[in-house]
């Protein structure tokens, strides 16, 4: 998804901006994985240690972690982690 540096509008790609924001904005992916790091981290749920999985993976559990924490799943995500 793209974002609008000047208002934050988001959009799947430039045509589906108005006009106002194609004339002066440039535009960045949004970045879900210093979103919901940074949700984690004042939840207090588990972040990473390492590199060990992709940034993906970590988006993933956070938004189940988000769910649980809304109520609109049942039970606790298991965060990532390496079987033996």
């Amino acid at each position: 998804m793209l974002v609008s540096t000047c208002c934050g509008a988001e959009a799947w790609n430039e045509t589906d901006l108005c006009s106002a924001c194609k004339e002066h904005a440039d535009f960045e992916e949004d970045n879900d994985y210093d979103y919901y790091e940074a949700m984690a981290e004042e939840n207090g749920w588990v972040t990473p240690v390492n590199d060990f999985f992709d940034e993906d993976v970590w988006v993933t559990y956070w938004m189940q972690m988000e769910k649980s924490k809304n109520g609109e799943i049942e039970g606790r995500p298991i965060p990532p982690h390496r079987s033996a």
